[in-house]
């Protein structure tokens, strides 16, 4: 397979529901995520690849939903697919905050020993 067919076979849903899945959404998200903890690097280089990640994060949803038609049955496939709309729109909710500055997490507050 070649790296052509490997990046647009699930764009046009001839892939296995399970491969995109499995290989594609877990397999690559967790490989995408120890680079990005291991990456040096001024600010501007992780937030280029926090960019990175998010196309990929948007393609790993389409692919999805693509190839949701091979699933078994046509509940799992319209289960698929409504889950495959839904991660899209909080990865680009999530991704507005982040980029927009308005996504911090909670500060533990310090005791209350004063």
């Amino acid at each position: 397979m070649n790296i052509r067919a490997a990046i647009m076979d699930p764009l046009n849903g001839t892939t296995s529901l399970s491969r995109v899945i499995w290989g594609y959404g877990l397999g690559g998200s967790l490989l995408l995520e120890v680079c990005g903890l291991l990456l040096p690097g001024p600010d501007f280089i992780r937030r280029g690849f926090g960019l990175f990640e998010l196309v990929f994060s948007i393609y790993v949803c389409v692919a999805t939903y693509q190839c949701a038609r091979n699933a078994r049955s046509r509940w799992v496939a319209t289960l698929v697919r409504v889950s495959a709309v839904l991660s899209l729109v909080l990865v680009l909710a999530v991704a507005y905050l982040d980029f927009s500055g308005n996504l911090h997490l909670p500060v533990e507050l310090e005791s209350a020993e004063m």
